[in-house]
């Protein structure tokens, strides 16, 4: 569950989807590159939250732990919008951005 914490030391549920309209242009590049791509990241993500119940963030699930790479099955993410970016240094950040709102 996401929640919100409050100065007051409040917890409030958060139920709705960060930045919708980014995630919906990012998973309609994805799906151009990779009709199946979706369902094995968002597979992947339950698979580490299950593993891992105290939390996690995008960076700790997505790299393996050598450098930058990143586990396979993530990798879609980042040439899916490698394939559409301006500038192709541009996909790394902005496929950290959507792993981030796919874990949301």
């Amino acid at each position: 569950m996401l929640a919100k914490l409050t100065i007051e030391h409040g917890c409030i549920p958060v139920a709705s989807q960060a930045r919708a309209a980014q995630l919906n242009g990012y998973l309609a590049d994805l799906h151009c590159y990779d009709p199946n791509a979706e369902d094995m990241a968002r597979l992947a993500i339950r698979r580490h939250l299950d593993a891992h119940p105290e939390g996690v963030s995008a960076a700790w699930m997505a790299c393996t732990g050598v450098g930058e790479e990143w586990h396979v099955e993530f990798e879609p993410l980042y040439y899916a919008l490698e394939a559409v970016a301006l500038a192709p240094q541009d996909a790394h950040a902005e496929a950290g951005k959507f792993l981030g709102l796919l874990l949301w």
